[in-house]
């Protein structure tokens, strides 16, 4: 049964990826298991109806009717969402310090009785950091490697966001504005 380093292998093989070497190390590896030469076979199927398939672009009208449902959201909506944002992000910040609070105790304490230990626990707590941070980037890679639809729908979000916030200013900038003027605040729909 294929692994996900042979899986990776064979959708490398597909995009053209792969070293000469490593390709034939692919193909003798499929000489000898069948279950991962019917999986190959079946992967170079789908790969080549989707390279085959014609090519439609989305209806015109699908971005305005996208736009409209973002419109018909409520400012009071936003705000109520809003607040509970704020407070489940104050929850986490203060999760996120309560260790930080106490390693930093505990860093003081240290450099009060032992300095230089306290400056071989600091640089070994940075190596630290520095590996999960590398670890983080490296899934983060990989998961946009594996899933090109993650940064289309990111670069997606990017317009919509952009027509709400602006949506959202505008209807500030014309309440200040009737506020300024003494006139009635204009009625919600």
């Amino acid at each position: 049964m294929a692994d996900e380093r042979q899986t990776r292998r064979m959708h490398e093989a597909l995009d053209d990826q792969l070293a000469p070497e490593e390709l034939d190390a692919l193909y003798q590896g499929l000489d000898s298991d069948r279950h991962d030469a019917s999986l190959f076979e079946r992967l170079r199927t789908v790969d080549r109806m989707l390279r085959e398939a014609p090519y439609e672009n989305a209806p015109q009208t699908l971005a305005l009717r996208v736009l409209a449902k973002i419109a018909e959201i409520k400012p009071e909506q936003l705000r109520r969402g809003a607040g509970l944002a704020i407070a489940l992000g104050l929850g986490l910040v203060a999760l996120l310090l309560l260790p930080l609070f106490a390693a930093l105790g505990w860093l003081i304490i240290q450099v009060l009785s032992n300095p230089a230990a306290a400056v071989s626990a600091v640089i070994s707590i940075l190596g630290s950091i520095a590996g999960v941070i590398l670890a983080a980037v490296q899934s983060v890679q990989t998961a946009l490697l594996s899933s090109p639809l993650i940064p289309a729908a990111l670069l997606g979000a990017i317009p919509a966001g952009l027509l709400l916030l602006r949506r959202l200013r505008g209807n500030r900038l014309d309440r200040e504005r009737r506020e300024r003027l003494g006139a009635p605040p204009k009625e919600e729909e």
